[in-house]
């Protein structure tokens, strides 16, 4: 190997894949020398996924028009359409039996005075190539907190006087995500979106949890090595906290911080990680239905479901079935109406089928269109001046070619005028 340090920093959530990834770490720990080291930031928590869509999603909402039916169904639809790679930190602890170089994993929280996107749900990995000197702190004796312990004046007493040499702290309400925690836990039972909305935005999340940063501080002035690691046996957004007398850790790399799954049912790393939906999962099926079916008869949006709802008789629930949104529409990519004609189309289509925006290569129909909302749109075009036929619209569904239906029918109207006589 060449180098003593490789940093592969805020840009893993764009690979690929997880396989992408690992073949990255396999080449990286080649290059690196004895004792050299990965490091590899800013990875996004995959088991914080749906903590951190519940919070966009709830940030986002309108409590005069959402329910809590509607947001869930936003926050399922999200989460299915994550495009970028998320990681759980068992796929880390998990790679030694895959790349026999790796010597020791170190996975810690973010450290940071704020509370923003990147401390709340990323975190920070260091592999270190071996031969080298480590210290696992696996065996560290445990204390849970709220059992054992339920404040940090106690812990200060304990470091103080005890003075032990490793101790984990198990089970720590992290303050970072404690207000979106309450939130979920709201959505299960409230259908008071706009309360729960402003509890989230104008919590105190120091009240219902602790910040990492005291744990530093603490530990730190007492002579302590401090680790901040996810608390894997605990709730997802716990932490687990590690303090190692400062004299143990002066020639040793520390390992073990992280605690993976105890029954590590699933010991690939492969299942510690998401497929990132980096194309429109419906791409395929739209163009094999649009081979066998007129424009107007392909459907207009596609829903991913877990599973169809079902009656207690066994038979399919349709008024369980969720609504499509504008997102499960089949939106081509955007380009803004040319010209007067098309923009005022345009506008006319958005009032029609409730969207916010039609670009010109939009199709009516795979825009949600129907045949009544085209008799209602012959309707607006005849106010305009131009007598256009239902078949028209079938001939030239999208907003362009419709549009240049309706000029050149416009023009043949005003060519066919009869001669003005004196």
């Amino acid at each position: 190997g060449y180098f003593d340090t490789i940093v592969i920093n805020s840009v893993v959530q764009y690979f690929p894949s997880a396989n992408y990834l690992m073949e990255v770490v396999r080449q990286a720990m080649d290059l690196l020398v004895p004792g050299g080291r990965v490091f590899i930031g800013d990875v996004r928590n995959l088991n914080l996924l749906n903590c951190f869509t519940t919070a966009v999603q709830l940030h986002q909402a309108d409590p005069a028009t959402d329910d809590r039916s509607s947001l869930n169904r936003r926050i399922q639809q999200a989460l299915l359409a994550e495009k970028e790679l998320l990681l759980a930190p068992a796929f880390f602890s998990a790679l030694p039996d895959r790349i026999d170089t790796i010597a020791a994993v170190d996975i810690q929280l973010k450290r940071s005075d704020y509370h923003n996107e990147l401390s709340r749900y990323r975190y920070d990995v260091v592999l270190r190539k071996g031969p080298v000197n480590t210290l696992s702190l696996a065996q560290a004796p445990q204390w849970r907190w709220g059992r054992g312990i339920v404040e940090i004046e106690a812990l200060q007493t304990l470091l103080a006087t005890e003075r032990p040499a490793q101790l984990r702290i198990t089970g720590v309400p992290n303050a970072r995500l404690a207000l979106e925690i309450e939130a979920m836990q709201a959505l299960e039972h409230s259908d008071d979106i706009g309360l729960i909305q402003r509890q989230f935005i104008t919590g105190d999340a120091q009240t219902i949890g602790l910040a990492p940063e005291a744990f530093y501080a603490l530990g730190e002035s007492h002579g302590y090595w401090v680790g901040i690691t996810w608390s894997e046996h605990d709730a997802h957004a716990c932490m687990d906290v590690v303090f190692v007398q400062a004299s143990e850790m002066a020639q040793a790399m520390p390992t073990d911080v992280y605690l993976g799954p105890a029954n590590n049912d699933q010991p690939s790393p492969f299942s510690y990680a998401n497929q990132p939906a980096s194309f429109d999962p419906f791409a395929d099926i739209r163009r094999y239905v649009a081979t066998q079916l007129p424009d107007y008869m392909v459907p207009a949006a596609f829903v991913r479901l877990d599973a169809l709802p079902l009656t207690p008789n066994g038979k399919l629930d349709r008024r369980a079935l969720p609504a499509p949104d504008d997102d499960a529409l089949a939106h081509q990519a955007y380009e803004a109406p040319q010209g007067e004609l098309e923009a005022t189309l345009a506008t006319i289509w958005a009032e029609l089928l409730g969207n916010e925006r039609v670009g010109r290569h939009d199709s009516f129909f795979a825009l949600g269109g129907h045949s009544l909302l085209a008799v209602r749109l012959m309707n607006r075009v005849r106010a305009l001046g131009a007598e256009m036929p239902l078949t028209s619209l079938f001939a030239s569904p999208t907003l362009a070619a419709f549009a240049a239906a309706v000029s050149a029918q416009l023009n043949q109207q005003v060519n066919a005028l009869p001669e003005i006589t004196p």
